[in-house]
Formats: C-alpha cells, sequence, structure tokens
C-alpha cells in the first residue's frame, strides 16, 4: 500500500513543457520556444523557464533576424491571467482585459515580442492590442501589430520521452500483472 502512495505522488509532479513558436504578422515573424514547469491553468512570469526567440522584421532597430534569449533578457513581463497552459498548448485570452506577456532582448534597441490587451504604440497612434514584434516599447510598425480577438493557441507543446515517474507507474503495473499470472499459475497447480 505504502508503495502505490509513492508512485502516485510521484505521478503528480509537473516536470518542464517546451511549446514551439512560429508566428508571422506583416513581414515580420517570430520563430522558437517557450519552456515552462509544466503547471496547467493561468501562469506568471515565475512558471517561465526559458525561451528564446528569432524576430525577423524590417522595422527592427539594427539586425534582422536578431535573436533574443532567456538568458541576456533585458526584462520580460506577465501581467494579468491572460496566458495560461495546457498539456498541448499555450494560449493567450484576449479578452482578459488588463493582461500582457513580452519577452526583451539585449540586442540593440531591445527587440521583442508579445500579446497585450492593454498596450497603445504612440508611433502612428494605433492600439497595440494584438500581437505585437517590436524593437522598444512604444516603437511598432502597426503593419506589424496583428489585432487579435478571443483565445488564442499561439504555440504547441514538443512531444516528450516518457517522464521517470509515467515509467515507474507503467513499471509497478508490469510488476502487478506479473504478480497475478504468477499467481493463477500457481492456484492452477495446486487444483
Amino acid at each position: 500500500m505504502a508503495l502505490w502512495g509513492v508512485l502516485a505522488a510521484a505521478g503528480t509532479a509537473a516536470s518542464p513543457v517546451t511549446y514551439t513558436v512560429d508566428r508571422s504578422i506583416g513581414a515580420g515573424s517570430t520563430v522558437g520556444f517557450i519552456t515552462t514547469d509544466g503547471t496547467t491553468g493561468v501562469l506568471n512570469l515565475a512558471n517561465i523557464i526559458d525561451w528564446q526567440f528569432t524576430l525577423t522584421s524590417p522595422n527592427l532597430f539594427g539586425p534582422s533576424p536578431v535573436a533574443i534569449d532567456f538568458d541576456s533578457q533585458v526584462s520580460s513581463s506577465v501581467v494579468g491571467t491572460g496566458l495560461s497552459a495546457t498539456a498541448t498548448d499555450l494560449v493567450f485570452d484576449f479578452s482578459d482585459t488588463g493582461s500582457r506577456f513580452w519577452f526583451q532582448g539585449t540586442v540593440p534597441g531591445i527587440a521583442w515580442w508579445g500579446m497585450s490587451t492593454v498596450e497603445i504604440c504612440p508611433a502612428g497612434g494605433v492600439p497595440c492590442i494584438g500581437e505585437i514584434i517590436g524593437w522598444a516599447p512604444g516603437n511598432e510598425d502597426p503593419a506589424e501589430v496583428a489585432q487579435l480577438a478571443g483565445r488564442i493557441a499561439f504555440a504547441s507543446a514538443v512531444s516528450t520521452v516518457p517522464a521517470p515517474a509515467t515509467l515507474a507507474l507503467l513499471g509497478a503495473g508490469l510488476l502487478g500483472l506479473g504478480c497475478m499470472r504468477r499467481k493463477i499459475r500457481r492456484e492452477a497447480r495446486t487444483a
């Protein structure tokens, strides 16, 4: 009985999940990954343990394409409850007023990518409610602001090998089947 309790507890531990991102906005694109701590439901910044993107845009300040990543970020932000994870997707809810996330690198002009329900782009005065590729907050090109609505699944989980806890449960199940088979054979011999 104690073995089953240990195995059940091991099965509930969350393992990191990596989601691939491949998004286009006008002439701009964001390709890369986001790794979470395995939490499902609403995410905050602490749940994001790694990320890396290559941004391509004719409107980036400096080189294009440019790589930005978790280890050399200027800052990242997750505000509100609009960002969530399922076992298969990362989702952003544009009906969740006051929510946003962005990932910023340290390249010239601070290239960044994100989604928002609250930002305003002063350059041209267009609302940046949607998905945004920018070179500094507030200096986005209106052509690279995708106006979005509803719940958008913007990243898909990468297939992974079974977690050690899953393998332990499988092993325990096979062991149990073996024990049952042995017991049945033993009973058949004595009958």
